[in-house]
């Protein structure tokens, strides 16, 4: 079994890679997701349950300890006490920050969550909520349009990776995110705005824990959604490392009887 951690460093031919097939997801999410499974029918808990707790301290709680949750792979995240925005407005200055030579990103990240103006936590449960995605102007176009919710979220995302080399939980949290099903009557645009972050994490998690990765990929059970989701899985195990011809192998097996966890 393998478990890869990449260091903190731009990732621009993964974002081109994510975008790419994004749009098949363009032409291709409609059919797929018509498919997809019904919340209702998720084995999983609904995660958006407590997803604006940590961002209200109430006074009873003010001298008790701070109380967690546990994610699906049991790491317990403190909640959160960082404002939506604050945290939003450090994971934007990182993602600008990311690709100039002398901006230390992992610092960044270490002071940000020790100063609190960062958590992964609260990155999670905005990505958790799709009510910014939701009132997107109808018809239009994620991809070529950028909308700024569509480009903030996709830097939350960043982020959270990022996060990862220091704190674990952020990539059990990015997991959590996309076993979120995507409901039935959205609008198309923001089907394809959220698929495309299913994309970008799905790359995210291959590229830094296979493991991890696979599960959350089987865990979807909705062939059609896989089906389109699957050259993020290629896309990431690429980026960790491996030839592109093991990767498809890799991803392909998982689909195989005689294989079926890919390893």
């Amino acid at each position: 079994m393998e478990n890869r951690t990449q260091s903190n460093q731009p990732r621009p031919r993964a974002r081109r890679l994510a975008l790419a097939a994004t749009g098949v997801v363009v032409l291709g999410a409609m059919v797929a997701l018509r498919f997809a499974v019904p919340a209702a029918s998720s084995a999983r808990p609904d995660p958006t349950a407590s997803a604006q707790d940590g961002a209200r301290g109430g006074g009873a709680q003010a001298t008790a300890r701070p109380p967690v949750t546990t994610t699906r792979h049991g790491v317990a995240l403190p909640e959160s006490r960082v404002e939506p925005e604050i945290a939003r407005g450090a994971a934007l200055e990182y993602e600008k920050g990311k690709f100039n030579a002398f901006f230390d990103g992992r610092m960044f990240l270490a002071k940000a969550m020790a100063n609190g103006t960062l958590s992964v936590k609260s990155l999670k449960d905005q990505l958790l909520s799709i009510d910014e995605l939701k009132a997107l102007r109808p018809g239009i176009q994620v991809l070529s349009e950028k909308p700024t919710a569509v480009v903030e979220r996709m830097a939350m995302i960043d982020t959270l990776e990022a996060m990862a080399d220091d704190d674990p939980t952020a990539l059990d949290a990015l997991a959590e995110v996309t076993a979120k099903p995507i409901e039935h009557d959205l609008a198309v645009e923001v089907k394809r705005a959220v698929a495309g972050e299913k994309y970008d994490i799905f790359v995210a998690l291959a590229r830094r824990n296979w493991d991890l990765a696979k599960q959350s990929y089987l865990d979807l059970q909705n062939p059609a959604l896989m089906e389109l989701l699957r050259p993020a899985l290629i896309g990431g195990l690429v980026d960790s490392g491996l030839s592109r011809a093991t990767a498809v192998s890799k991803v392909a097996a998982l689909a195989a009887p005689d294989h079926p966890d890919g390893t």
